[in-house]
């Protein structure tokens, strides 16, 4: 963290003999500094919260080797959620913090996939993920979000329109983003194979 022109460095997890902090991703609500890593040496998606002048670490998931490609996002309440890779499985999972209590899920687990993911929330909390199908050499996006729908079908959300439908030159998915930036902006995503 900076103070005024000076740049202070401190240790938040690695004790010694045990190398952690790949993969972070970090965010900052209400003052409050919140990262999501992984634990090299014993395989574990980890997180930390500073709370005052001390870092609270938690192992969310030691299920196999897990928490590459971590990426941390806080809903409107400060919850973390967090979109990673599981190496054993070779997946994408999803980890969410509500009440103090931490779950986790597989949301992709057919063939490799999941790495490199990016994770986003909308203001109702809902989670929008961009990961790699490595299998497929394409880029997956997924969300719990209900009020989105299937191929051929459009949903809007406030502010957002979001449709899927047959790519008309592979018979594949194609995906339309509409985000009202300066005008409207399209963010159209195919497969061409």
């Amino acid at each position: 963290f900076r103070v005024g022109s000076t740049w202070n460095f401190e240790v938040v997890d690695g004790p010694p003999g045990v190398s952690v902090g790949t993969f972070t991703s970090i965010k900052i609500k209400d003052n409050i500094p919140r990262i999501s890593y992984r634990d090299e040496t014993n395989g574990r998606l980890k997180f930390a919260e500073k709370q005052g002048p001390s870092w609270t670490i938690t192992t969310v998931d030691a299920n196999g080797r897990v928490g590459g490609y971590s990426s941390l996002a806080l809903d409107p309440f400060g919850n973390p959620h967090i979109a990673y890779f599981d190496f054993t499985h070779t997946a994408l999972k999803y980890a969410k913090r509500v009440g103090g209590v931490w779950s986790t899920e597989f949301v992709d687990s057919v063939g490799w996939v999941g790495e490199y993911c990016a994770l986003a929330l909308d203001g109702s909390g809902q989670a929008y993920i961009s990961y790699y199908d490595s299998d497929n050499h394409r880029l997956k996006a997924t969300t719990n979000n209900p009020a989105l729908v299937g191929v051929g079908e459009t949903a809007t959300l406030p502010g957002i329109e979001l449709s899927v439908r047959e790519n008309p030159t592979a018979g594949a998915a194609e995906i339309d983003y509409n985000l009202p930036v300066a005008g409207w902006v399209t963010l159209r995503v195919y497969d061409t194979a």
